[in-house]
């Protein structure tokens, strides 16, 4: 996996937790060497193996298994934790936190994964949603924008010149996915209830969620992704500030 400059970050004798209206988001590979895909599945608890073991495709399954072993890691080591002695829950929306952990005020983090690649992202002081995506070709793409997005969003998203299309659907997605995770709904009601408009590019945005339940707000940034062909981006329930971005090389547990 080819990155775009962007150096592993120090960390003795573990990551710092992100101070006051900051946030670290966690780069790192699903794809490991069979002997350390073997060390991390044992930081694993019981429910996780049986996720696991319900995923068909033998490379997805071994991806998955990369991606909450190394959450694990993430979380354990800005908490000072053994990483398999975390317990996590989930919400409805699948949205996991630690579970009866005296810990758990202290920490607030979202995953998401894409092919390849895992992302874990970090803050004390609100609710956040991080969502990447490998930028590829889908067939149902034109119903899925259709279904996805606003009218005025719609008819931006049409304007887009057809070789940049794909790109900005994912772009839209990440956004709203994000946003989503960070109010923790999940969005059942739809993502076309979530707009921007007009197109939000990559500057900081807050964007409300209006349904018959109530309104809810939401701040959303892209953000960089330090692999070629995918995007990514951050969503917070208070403003974002600073933002920092670094790779983890994946590790055999100490």
């Amino acid at each position: 996996m080819s990155l775009d400059g962007l150096e592993p970050l120090a960390v003795v004798p573990g990551p710092p937790l992100p101070g006051s209206n900051e946030t670290i988001v966690w780069a790192f590979s699903l794809d490991v060497e069979p002997a350390l895909l073997d060390a991390l599945r044992l930081l694993l608890s019981r429910d996780e193996i049986l996720r696991a073991n319900r995923v068909a495709d033998p490379r997805e399954r071994a991806r998955f298994v990369a991606g909450r072993a190394q959450l694990r890691q993430l979380i354990g080591d800005c908490l000072r934790r053994p990483p398999e002695s975390l317990r996590f829950s989930c919400s409805p929306a699948g949205k996991p936190s630690l579970d009866g952990d005296p810990d758990a005020a202290r920490i607030r983090f979202n995953a998401s994964a894409s092919a390849a690649l895992g992302l874990v992202a970090i803050r004390t002081d609100a609710e956040i949603g991080v969502d990447v995506e490998q930028v590829h070709r889908m067939p149902d793409m034109p119903a899925l924008a259709r279904q996805m997005l606003g009218a005025d969003e719609h008819k931006e998203y049409e304007r887009v010149p057809g070789a940049l299309r794909e790109a900005r659907f994912f772009e839209y997605w990440v956004r709203k996915e994000a946003a989503a995770k960070s109010l923790g709904s999940g969005l059942q009601e739809g993502f076309h209830r979530l707009r921007f408009h007009p197109w939000p590019g990559d500057g900081l945005r807050q964007v409300e969620w209006v349904s018959n339940g109530g309104c809810a707000s939401a701040w959303v940034i892209g953000i960089p992704v330090p692999v070629a062909g995918y995007v990514a981006a951050l969503a917070a329930t208070q403003p974002i500030g600073p933002v920092l971005t670094v790779w983890r090389e994946s590790r055999s547990p100490d």
